[in-house]
C-alpha cells in the first residue's frame, strides 16, 4: 500500500473484503461484468487483451475500476501472476472510502488518466 499511503484499515472499516487467489489463477476475464476494483496488498497481476500482456501490477496497484465506476465489462483479463493478497471494493465501498479520504479519488482519477494516454500511443 506503500504507492497511495492509505492504510489499509480505511479500506477495511469502510466495507472492503481481503481476497485471496493463488499463482496462476484467473481473477477475472475481459468481457466479464465488473463491480468491483480491486487494490493489491501482496503478489503481481497481470493484466492481459485477447491473450497479450498489457502489464504487471504490484502492491498498491489498483485495477478493474473501470468496470466498477461504469458498470461496463472488464476490458481486460487479470491473471494471478503470483500468489495473490487485495481487497475488494465494491461502488458503496469506494464512495465510502471517497467520503472519508477524498484523495482516494484523486488516486483512482489518476489511474484512469495514465491508462488512457497509454492506450493512446497504441492507437
Amino acid at each position: 500500500m506503500e504507492k497511495f499511503g492509505f492504510d489499509a484499515a480505511l479500506f477495511e472499516n469502510n466495507g472492503g473484503k481481503h481476497v485471496r487467489f493463488q499463482a496462476g489463477q484467473q481473477i477475472f476475464r475481459e468481457g466479464d461484468t465488473g463491480k468491483v476494483l480491486y487494490l493489491i496488498t501482496d503478489g503481481e497481476v497481470t493484466l492481459q487483451s485477447e491473450g497479450d500482456d498489457l502489464s504487471t501490477l504490484w502492491p498498491g496497484d489498483v485495477f478493474g475500476e473501470m468496470a466498477m465506476i461504469d458498470g461496463s465489462a472488464r476490458s481486460a483479463s487479470a491473471l494471478a501472476k503470483s500468489n495473490v493478497d487485495a481487497i475488494i471494493l465494491d461502488r458503496d465501498a469506494f464512495l465510502n472510502i471517497v467520503r472519508v479520504q477524498p484523495e482516494f479519488a484523486m488516486y483512482v482519477l489518476t489511474i484512469l488518466s495514465v491508462r488512457v494516454r497509454e492506450l493512446s500511443c497504441l492507437i
